[in-house]
């Protein structure tokens, strides 16, 4: 579990970074829609999820040829696209050093 927690602040501390640089407007609406959406004009499936301490679902979606999309659905239900991009890569852990 704690790799999963580091893989998502990650992905958080990156998307404040970005937004910090490009103000950009957050899409939202239906969870639904934006996954089948993903999959439909992407190939973006789930690789990944976690629930914040405020209670607001994270999921990271990705593709085979690497564009990728990180969406945040509140508790109300309220989903948004937080970032997005390409040149995915899933890092599986290495071996701990040996002693």
């Amino acid at each position: 579990m704690a790799k999963f927690q580091k893989i998502i602040a990650a992905l958080l501390l990156m998307f404040f970074l970005t937004s910090a640089v490009h103000a950009q407007v957050m899409v939202c609406g239906k969870h639904d829609d934006f996954a089948k959406g993903l999959l439909k004009q992407y190939g973006e499936e789930v690789r990944g999820m976690g629930i914040t301490s405020t209670g607001a679902l994270i999921e990271l979606y990705a593709s085979i040829s690497g564009t990728w999309t990180v969406l945040i659905t509140t508790p109300s239900g309220r989903a948004c696209i937080a970032a997005e991009g390409s040149d995915f890569e899933l890092l599986l852990p290495t071996a701990p050093p040996s002693i």
